[in-house]
């Protein structure tokens, strides 16, 4: 048995207000962080391009906006 197309649409249009229709995350509206955590990252190796995530996301921000305080250790 076919489904109609205009019940396909219908469905699909409903599904896509509904997910519009949603507020955006509580964590998205905060401002700063309550507090901050001290983290230290202690690496397997000595400093390297496999690690270069982790010192953009620090040089970026990312760690202060999410409240923590991140050192990183080499091995």
């Amino acid at each position: 048995m076919r489904t109609p197309r205009w019940l396909l649409l219908a469905v699909c249009a409903a599904a896509l207000f509904v997910g519009l229709g949603r507020p955006a995350p509580a964590w998205a509206a905060e401002d700063a962080p309550r507090h901050v955590t001290k983290v230290t990252l202690q690496l397997k190796w000595a400093h390297q391009f496999q690690f270069a995530g982790y010192y953009a996301a620090k040089a970026k921000g990312y760690y202060r906006d999410r409240g923590l305080d991140v050192t990183i250790l080499p091995a």
